[in-house]
């Protein structure tokens, strides 16, 4: 998964953080109602990073998702792009209402963010295998925006899939395929 010079996540075959800030509240009364908006505002922000082609040096095109939501199967690995010298690494947002993991063990992004932060080692690239079936927030720590992935069981396939990884804009049809109902 790469990441623009802005911090956008971006996936080849925007959501700010004012979005991500719309929807906290610091209980837990009426989630259905906050998980509506998040869903609503991130498809109302994707219009902020469209979809573009860039010409590749060998003469080919590709396609470029900004903020996507991701499906894996379980096992599956995603490595993200980083660019330690703008901070421009994943964060686990773990206070988001769409995670499905209680107990997702997001301590190598935490390591991640030491490693940048207070060590100033310049990762260019970090991996993480997703093990256990769920949904996953990530938001950079660059720009705020955020990014879904979804992990479905080994015996499911995802949507739109190229080498196991399925990628699609942030949409109704996108969010339930990973598992989340708007």
């Amino acid at each position: 998964m790469g990441m623009t010079t802005a911090g956008d996540f971006s996936y080849d075959y925007s959501t700010p953080s004012s979005v991500i800030n719309s929807v906290k509240v610091p209980d837990n009364t009426n989630k259905k109602n906050l998980k509506t908006k998040l869903i609503t505002n991130l498809k109302a922000n994707i219009t902020r990073a469209p979809l573009v082609r860039h010409l590749q040096a060998d003469a080919g095109t590709s396609q470029r998702l900004y903020n996507p939501v991701i499906c894996i199967q379980e096992g599956g690995v995603i490595f993200f792009n980083v660019d330690a010298g703008n901070l421009a690494y994943p964060r686990y947002f773990k206070d988001s209402i769409l995670n499905t993991n209680p107990a997702f063990d997001y301590g190598p992004f935490q390591k991640l963010e030491t490693m940048i932060v207070q060590q100033g080692i310049p990762v260019e690239t970090f991996s993480f295998i997703f093990k256990d079936q769920g949904i996953y927030v990530f938001e950079s720590a660059a720009s705020g925006t955020v990014t879904i992935i979804g992990v479905v069981d080994k015996s499911q396939t995802c949507s739109n899939s190229v080498n196991g990884i399925g990628a699609a804009m942030v949409t109704d049809k996108s969010l339930s395929q990973i598992g989340i109902a708007s």
